[in-house]
């Protein structure tokens, strides 16, 4: 047998353990089936944080995609845009409500409405930006919290959408909108992969996506 400081390296045969006095103690059996299952525990959850990362990313790719394409309606201006102009709606924003002559022109529903409209996209990405920078640096998994917080926004968003123009999800609103809302899924785990998987059970059910 190896030196005692390098027990740990034995492999221990299905015969040694059945007669431990032959020369491997008691203590060494229990420590090597310790250190197996630390070992399978490790590895098992090691796995679970890399799917559950690759679940984020994905969401993120999808959440950023979205943002490339028109925030909203199909001919409004990309949601990225939207984020670099958000100090420019801002004040353009507060200056036609508040500081034009004849101010308070639109009702407060419209108005608390385009207020949504802009700070919205700036919003959902901090959301995203924190649930993503938590997780992959410091292993905090906020992902209910920033369920919350994104379905909330874009619900409420929608709704005054709805009554103030009677815009209904998901046809009136453009495919980038879409898409983000779709994102959202990832914070809850394991919700972004079923929902691939039963999309792509419901095509397949169909003959499958179209090739062309």
């Amino acid at each position: 047998m190896k030196d005692k400081t390098e027990w740990w390296n034995v492999s221990i045969s299905e015969e040694q353990l059945s007669r431990p006095n032959d020369g491997v103690r008691h203590e060494e059996i229990n420590s090597y089936f310790e250190s197996k299952h630390n070992s399978q525990k490790d590895e098992a959850e090691i796995n679970d944080n890399s799917s559950r990362l690759y679940e984020i990313r994905a969401g993120l790719s999808i959440f950023i995609i979205g943002m490339l394409l028109p925030w909203g309606y199909p001919d409004f201006s990309s949601g990225f845009l939207h984020l670099i102009d958000f100090s420019q709606n801002i004040s353009w924003f507060i200056e036609f409500n508040f500081n034009m002559p004849g101010a308070n022109k639109l009702g407060t529903l419209d108005i608390i409405g385009w207020l949504v409209f802009i700070i919205t996209p700036l919003f959902l990405t901090i959301n995203f930006l924190v649930m993503y920078v938590n997780y992959s640096y410091r292993k905090l998994d906020y992902g209910k919290t920033c369920s919350y917080i994104h379905f909330s926004l874009i619900m409420i968003l929608m709704s005054i959408e709805f009554i103030n123009w009677g815009s209904t999800p998901p046809l009136s609103y453009s495919l980038g909108f879409n898409m983000i809302l779709i994102s959202g899924l990832c914070f809850n785990r394991g919700t972004l992969t079923n929902f691939f998987h039963y999309s792509k059970r419901f095509f397949d059910s169909y003959g499958g996506l179209p090739k062309n």
